[in-house]
């Protein structure tokens, strides 16, 4: 059957079938439907003028289970003023700086842990022209979109599955904003279908954290982490990640799981985990669930509960969740170490490998209770969410982008972005795009969970002009995680860091939670506003210093211009201030204060040239 919906001049074609079969109906209006063997209900929910929500519920008159087998929804988008396409992962065919071409494919399958079905096709200063996405991300679904010659085809595709009742809400928009705004409007969709609520986080998610990762990789130990909490702890880090090789290579127990300490390097590791807390901070431990067996192939329960896709001649290092023991085993490792060390939560790694392949039949021999992949990650992460919580109200959780989505955000308290430890813009992008749909910026703190910087690191040899452009960029990305061997910095280093992992504590809700507007259109977001109440920052990662800024909003009583750009000198006009004057302080990239001046303000604006480091800053305070 088809059902077509016309929306802004766009047919939006929705065929759908099931086995046992439906006929080949075409509907176009709302209302119920006797099709077949089904019953077929459908509903339009407009959310404003540009953006509506569509639905349909099926289930069979004798309430018996029935197979989905096609669910198809199609657009032909003119290509007028369309030169890119949006999905949300980073897509592999498109490669780490998509949003520059209209590609000419994109097949991107989605599920719980990997991505979600959304596209969105925009004009080349990624303003959106069409949108649409559904709204059950549990189940596997694909988002697609094929070469053009008038039109852009873009379609979503929901994989086959059993069911007894199959609902399905298609979000739609036309809406003329940013895509990151788009994404905004469609994870509040999300939100008001699925009726989210997340738990309030813990406060110490939203302070500044240390991984041991980068900094010496497997070679971790006590001692280490040890070296490290004087500074972390001056410099106003909250939290500690102890990374992967902290454990043995060989360690099993079927009981506690195959995280054990390697005891020459952590000889008491809940002595440590004591250590760290009474000084103020947090300490995670990392670990793999389902991933990094090791040399483990040989133990009974690895050997028969790993996951064997069918097409496959051998399983995948990677533990099956369809299984109810291999989520009863991950649930006993997760007690064993919040309890046994008594760590203030996990970093959960390794919940990605099998995005290519994940909804395939297991056809290994053991026990599922789950034929559906993504319903049997959800159990998992439920799972392991609530096993932790229930140790400590106030376990931390961290995910990493790859499976930070809107139907995993209620289990984790961080989401972080994938691997990119020297690249602070691929960082900057990357947090940006998690922002836009993990935070609702109008729930603060208390209404949503964090989104972490990937762990950034550099050489000690490093220029301290591109330490402060790293840091700058850091603090106005999310909340900043650094992974160095903090000791090995030069003088200048740590004074930079230190200063800007201040500056980040003391704006973090504008930071976090202002409204942002992009004002470049490259794939790295390199120039943008913030505004939130009275005050109100522009990040400036462009080559050259922009010659025109605009006032988000006229009331405001400070701003700040981050220097991130390659030029020592800001020369710029600022237009929509409602004042007579501002009070304009310089300061250098260990951000001391090096200069205060008075600018009178004509007509709304104000003419700034100012010597400003690179990796330094300008605060404005209104006069008046």
């Amino acid at each position: 059957m088809r059902y077509t919906l016309p929306f802004s001049g766009i047919p939006v074609h929705i065929d759908l079938d099931a086995d046992p079969g439906l006929g080949d109906a075409c509907y176009d209006a709302p209302g119920t439907y006797t099709d077949g063997p089904y019953e077929i209900a459908f509903a339009i929910t407009p959310l404003n003028d540009e953006s509506l929500l569509f639905d349909w519920q099926l289930r069979r008159l004798d309430g018996q289970p029935f197979d989905i087998t096609r669910a198809h929804i199609a657009a032909a988008v003119p290509g007028i003023d369309l030169h890119r396409v949006f999905v949300p992962v980073l897509h592999d065919a498109i490669g780490k700086l998509d949003l520059i071409s209209l590609p000419w494919c994109v097949q991107e399958r989605t599920f719980t842990s990997w991505s979600f079905p959304f596209i969105a096709a925009l004009n080349r200063f990624d303003r959106t022209r069409f949108c649409m996405g559904l709204l059950d991300h549990v189940h596997a679904a694909e988002t697609r979109h094929s070469c053009y010659d008038e039109d852009a085809q873009m379609a979503l595709h929901r994989a086959p599955r059993q069911t007894a009742l199959w609902r399905e809400t298609l979000y739609l928009s036309c809406t003329d904003q940013h895509v990151l705004d788009s994404v905004r409007a469609f994870s509040r969709a999300y939100d008001r279908v699925h009726q989210v609520a997340l738990p309030e986080p813990p406060p110490a998610v939203w302070e500044p954290v240390w991984c041991s990762w980068y900094g010496i990789k497997n070679s971790v130990d006590a001692d280490y982490i040890r070296s490290m909490v004087p500074l972390l702890k001056a410099w106003g880090v909250g939290n500690i990640i102890v990374d992967a090789g902290w454990f043995r290579a060989d360690g099993f127990d079927i009981d506690t799981g195959h995280y054990l300490p390697d005891e020459a390097k952590f000889p008491d590791m809940a002595a440590l985990v004591q250590e760290v807390q009474a000084q103020g901070l947090t300490l995670l431990l990392w670990c793999s669930p389902l991933f990094n067996l090791g040399g483990l192939r040989a133990v009974p329960f690895i050997q028969q509960h790993r996951f064997h896709p069918a097409d496959r001649d051998a399983p995948e290092e990677f533990l099956c969740p369809r299984c109810p023991a291999v989520r009863d085993y991950v649930q006993r490792t997760v007690r064993h170490l919040m309890e046994t060390y008594q760590c203030d939560g996990l970093k959960i790694d390794m919940i990605d490998p099998l995005m290519d392949r994940a909804d395939r039949p297991c056809i290994a021999d053991h026990a599922h209770d789950k034929d559906d992949y993504g319903e049997a990650m959800e159990a998992l992460l439920q799972g392991i969410y609530e096993t932790a919580t229930s140790v400590r109200e106030d376990a931390l959780l961290e995910y990493r982008m790859n499976y930070s989505t809107l139907a995993t955000r209620p289990f984790a308290t961080s989401h972080r972005a994938q691997d990119a430890p020297f690249d602070p813009d691929h960082i900057r992008r990357m947090c940006t795009r998690l922002k836009s749909y993990m935070l609702n910026p109008a729930a603060g703190r208390a209404g949503n969970v964090a989104v972490h910087t990937d762990p950034a690191y550099w050489l000690p040899e490093e220029s301290a002009e591109n330490v402060g452009r790293f840091m700058a960029s850091l603090a106005v990305s999310a909340v900043p995680m650094l992974s160095m061997g903090l000791r090995a910095l030069p003088d200048e280093h740590q004074r930079i860091a230190r200063a800007w992992l201040e500056f980040y504590r003391r704006h973090r809700d504008l930071l976090l939670f202002g409204q942002q507007h992009m004002l470049s259109a490259d794939p790295h977001h390199s120039l943008f506003s913030m505004h939130r109440g009275d005050q109100a920052l522009w990040a400036l990662f462009t080559p050259t210093v922009p010659s025109l800024l605009t006032a988000p909003v006229s009331d405001l009583r400070s701003m700040w211009i981050i220097n991130g750009s390659a030029q020592a000198r800001l020369r710029t006009r600022i237009e929509g201030i409602d004042a007579e004057g501002l009070e304009v302080r310089t300061y250098d990239r260990g951000l001391v204060n090096t200069s205060v001046a008075q600018h009178a303000i004509s007509a709304r604006a104000v003419d700034i040239d100012l010597s400003v480091e690179i990796g330094g800053a300008l605060e404005l305070a209104i006069l008046n």
